[in-house]
């Protein structure tokens, strides 16, 4: 298997695609990281079944260890409700987001 965890310390640098942001969990805190901004078109039937594109942040596994769905994703002071993360068994995880807090 590929190893994409030097791919993904690559891109979330300042310098490539990666962009500072905030995430405020629910049961208080703060929460900042790193992320990569991606956006991925929701079809009939897909598994979030919304008929808009989801935005997708990812970002390292171990910045989002104590998040949970429903906490907040802040950037740009911009918020964004955490609906689903998918992890990717090598240190990256795509939060999936809605951008109609």
């Amino acid at each position: 298997m590929f190893d994409t965890g030097p791919l993904n310390d690559a891109m979330i640098d300042d310098d490539v695609f990666g962009q500072a942001a905030t995430i405020l969990p629910a049961a208080g805190g703060s929460i900042p990281l790193q992320i990569v901004w991606d956006i991925q078109h929701a079809h009939e039937g897909d598994i979030y079944e919304v008929p808009y594109a989801n935005y997708v942040a990812g970002c390292r596994e171990s910045d989002v260890a104590a998040v949970s769905n429903g906490d907040t994703l802040v950037v740009n002071s911009k918020n964004y409700r955490i609906l689903a993360m998918e992890e990717d068994g090598q240190g990256w995880v795509n939060l999936i987001v809605d951008p109609k807090k």
